[in-house]
């Protein structure tokens, strides 16, 4: 299958993507139809799939991904200590969403990077390495986020990028316009995937220093390359 996809290195927020040379109107075709996938994905049923590992907290599936989330932090932390992560970990347990809806295939690491384009039109979905089963917002959350991301690294940088792109409020209407469940409380989800983020972040780059590819930074919190963006979204 052939396609292009918007890269990561350096981020397609940079310029010299494929999206440098896209129209308002084929940039908002490109949004929509990524959107859509969400929904068409959302949509599958999860009969004969394996649930088991959900179903003690089939109730609350929620809580089951904050907590698997909590496990994966302690994991990656190393005996260090966060206070952006730990205060975006307390956040969150206060404000659940109080109807999360159904439970679905979640992609896991739904972003724009992970498909291939033929222009506007998607043709294929990679990187399902963080599958898992939950409430829809974790997915479109995600690809919001992670949009928000890049486009706060070049602005910090100096960088136009994309400011009308992949805007919360579009990407909840055009997921529910394709169909998909209305999450209501989008930053919420918005929130959980920069805490995911960020914990992946300081495995990543403790990886780097353990194999003499980084230094250790003074202060550890510097491995969370969003961490104001994320202290911004908390406050």
């Amino acid at each position: 299958m052939n396609g292009d996809a918007p890269p990561d290195m350096m981020p397609y927020t940079f310029g010299g993507s494929i999206l440098d040379d896209f129209s308002p109107t084929e940039l908002r075709d490109l949004q929509r139809n990524s959107v859509n996938i969400l929904a068409q994905l959302h949509a599958m049923p999860l009969d004969g799939a394996d649930t088991s590992f959900a179903a003690p907290h089939s109730n609350n599936p929620l809580q089951r991904l904050l907590q698997e989330q909590r496990d994966y932090y302690d994991w990656a932390r190393n005996n260090i200590v966060y206070p952006t992560i730990e205060a975006a970990f307390d956040w969150l347990t206060a404000n659940m969403p109080t109807n999360p809806g159904p439970t679905v295939l979640s992609w896991g690491d739904a972003r724009i990077g992970n498909i291939l384009y033929n222009r506007s039109v998607p043709v294929a979905v990679l990187d399902w390495e963080m599958v898992n089963l939950g409430p829809a917002g974790i997915d479109v959350g995600w690809m919001s986020f992670m949009h928000r991301f890049f486009q706060n690294l070049a602005v910090n940088y100096g960088m136009t990028g994309f400011p009308d792109f992949m805007l919360p409020a579009d990407v909840l209407a055009d997921y529910v316009a394709a169909g998909g469940f209305d999450i209501g409380d989008l930053h919420w989800y918005e929130v959980y995937g920069a805490m995911r983020f960020a914990a992946i972040s300081i495995r990543t780059s403790g990886r780097q220093i353990a194999y003499g590819e980084a230094v250790q930074p003074d202060d550890p919190e510097d491995l969370i390359m969003h961490k104001d963006l994320l202290i911004q979204m908390i406050l």
